[in-house]
């Protein structure tokens, strides 16, 4: 067991050398912390901060750096099926959003109708640039429209899931 560590040990380059020594200093660190603190016996901590250095784990400002792995759930292991139900994304809306968006999506849907006649204007006088420009505009406001609707439709789904 011990040449196979000599082994190891050999074959480490040197930063990596000074990078364990570091971590080692850290951990021992945070163990003296917790054996000067006051009260009962600290040995819980000591055990759980044993048990982090075997996994790997590093001393991290104001705790442990926790690895994130491709495995590793974000948000306490909450799955998330579709935008908009973790806890994570939820925005607290302040009173009227909803009529605020509302009456954005009309106004946005006067716009677009707005252009549609412009456009159908330009196509009679046969005029080119304005095609290119109107058309350009209505595909611009067509598109805020969509995630216009998009976010009320949002903003509905989490209304109902918080008031449920």
């Amino acid at each position: 067991m011990q040449a196979q560590r000599l082994r190891q040990l050999g074959e480490r380059p040197a930063h990596q050398d000074r990078q364990n020594t570091i971590l080692v200093k850290a951990f021992d660190a945070q163990r003296l912390d917790i054996n000067t603190h006051a009260g009962p016996s600290n040995s819980p901590h000591l055990n759980a901060l044993n048990q982090l250095q075997q996994r790997n784990f590093k001393p991290a400002v104001g705790g442990l750096e926790i690895p994130v792995t491709p495995n590793s759930l974000l948000g306490g292991g909450k799955r998330v099926s579709h935008v908009g139900s973790s806890s994570r994304d939820i925005q607290v809306c302040p009173r009227g959003a909803a009529a605020e968006l509302r009456q954005e999506i009309q106004d946005k849907q006067t716009f677009v109708n707005d252009l549609t006649e412009e456009l159908e204007d330009a196509t009679e006088e046969a005029n080119p640039d304005e095609i290119a420009n109107t058309t350009q505009q209505l595909r611009q406001a067509r598109a805020d429209l969509v995630e216009l609707q998009r976010r009320l439709t949002m903003l509905a789904h989490e209304d109902r899931r918080i008031n449920q």
